[in-house]
C-alpha cells in the first residue's frame, strides 16, 4: 500500500506541474483550458508513460485536473472580486480593528499550544500563567510566522501580560515598510 500512495504522490506532483505551466490568470484562460480538459487529460498520460513509462489511469489524471481547474476557478474568481473591490494600498497600521484582529490571532495561538480556554484570555492576562518556557518558545515562533515578522528576544524575554505581546507585534509591524494590506489577507486565511 505505501509503494501505491508515493507512486500517487509523484503521479500528483508530475500533473500539477504540468498544469502550472498552463497559465491561468482569466476566466477566458480558465474556460479555454476546461474547454480541452479531456485533451489535456490525454497529454499529460502520454507525457508520463514517455518519459517514465507508468501506465497511469486516465482517470486519475482526469480527477486531479479536475480538482485542479476548480481551485483556478476559485483563484480567478477571487483575484475578480479583488479588481471591483481593490483593497486600500496603505498598511493596516494604527486602528482599533488591527490591535483587535492582533489580539484574536495572538489568543487563538496561546489556546492552541495551552489548554486554556479563549474566553480565559484577556490583554490583562498574565502569559506566565498559562504558558510555560517550551509553550511559549512555540507561541512566539508561531506568531512570527502568521505575522510574518521577527519578534526581539528581549521584548519575548520580558513580555508579562497579553497586552505586551500584542504590543511588540503591532511594534514590529509597523516596522515592516513592506506589511501591506496583501500581507493582512494572506496572514487571515491562515
Amino acid at each position: 500500500m505505501k509503494d501505491q500512495e508515493y507512486t500517487l504522490s509523484i503521479l500528483k506532483m508530475v500533473i500539477i506541474n504540468d498544469l502550472e505551466n498552463h497559465h491561468i490568470e482569466t476566466r477566458q484562460d480558465l474556460e479555454r483550458l476546461e474547454s480541452k480538459r479531456d485533451q489535456l487529460v490525454w497529454e499529460i498520460a502520454t507525457k508520463i508513460y514517455t518519459y517514465s513509462g507508468h501506465k497511469v489511469e486516465l482517470s486519475t489524471v482526469r480527477d486531479l485536473v479536475t480538482i485542479h481547474l476548480k481551485q483556478k476557478r476559485r483563484q480567478v474568481s477571487a483575484a475578480q472580486h479583488l479588481d471591483r473591490h481593490p483593497q486600500p494600498k496603505t498598511p493596516i497600521r494604527s486602528n482599533v480593528d488591527s490591535v483587535r484582529w492582533i489580539f484574536l490571532k495572538t489568543c487563538s495561538i496561546i489556546c492552541n499550544y495551552t489548554d486554556v480556554n479563549a474566553h480565559r484570555v484577556s490583554m490583562a492576562s498574565r502569559i506566565a500563567d498559562f504558558a510555560d518556557e517550551k509553550e511559549l518558545t512555540q507561541i512566539i515562533r508561531d506568531l512570527e510566522e502568521v505575522f510574518d515578522i521577527k519578534l526581539p528576544h528581549q521584548a519575548t524575554t520580558q513580555m508579562k501580560t497579553v497586552q505586551h505581546l500584542v504590543d511588540v507585534i503591532g511594534c514590529q509591524i509597523k516596522l515592516q515598510s513592506d506589511y501591506t494590506a496583501a500581507n493582512y489577507e494572506s496572514a487571515i486565511a491562515i
